[in-house]
């Protein structure tokens, strides 16, 4: 069985008195400390709560000041737009042009069309492709057989033989 050891202290006292302190009694936290602590976890919170707050009202300060400056260059935006139509307005462009450039209407449309010169290489292809529409594709595919065979069987006559 353990036994647990007290030690007695001496407390030297107002007025001289001595007191005698078991451990037991030394290793409590004395009244007026418990309370100093709560007092200062309290402030602290305090302390918090408050920062916090002034926190948010200057944010929400900020965010007043810009909402504020959002609308105005909404606004100016909305009347560079305005600008912007009018001055690409067809007929503010006509007027500038006739009066500051001094331009005039032309006083008839003549349009001319132009066709590009023959090749004589796409009259022999068109008129090949005029034949080709005409015939049909199983008649081309012959047609265009037979014609590779011959040109092939007419080499090998002109070639001389060995």
């Amino acid at each position: 069985m353990i036994l647990a050891k007290t030690r007695d202290f001496a407390y030297a006292g107002p007025q001289g008195r001595s007191f005698r302190l078991e451990a037991a009694d030394r290793s409590r936290i004395h009244p007026m400390l418990r309370v100093s602590i709560i007092s200062l976890v309290v402030l602290g919170m305090l302390l918090a709560y408050v920062g916090e707050r002034t926190l948010v009202m200057r944010l929400t300060y900020e965010l007043k000041g810009l909402q504020g400056n959002l609308a105005r260059v909404k606004t100016e935006n909305d009347q560079l737009f305005l600008e912007l139509t009018r001055l690409n307005s067809l007929d503010r462009i006509e007027k500038v042009a006739r009066t500051q450039l001094n331009m005039v209407s032309p006083q008839q449309m003549e349009l001319l069309a132009v066709a590009p010169a023959p090749h004589p290489a796409n009259q022999v292809l068109a008129r090949s492709d005029a034949r080709d529409r005409r015939k049909g594709s199983f008649a081309r595919a012959a047609e265009r057989l037979q014609s590779f065979f011959g040109t092939a069987a007419r080499a090998r006559q002109a070639s001389p033989s060995k």
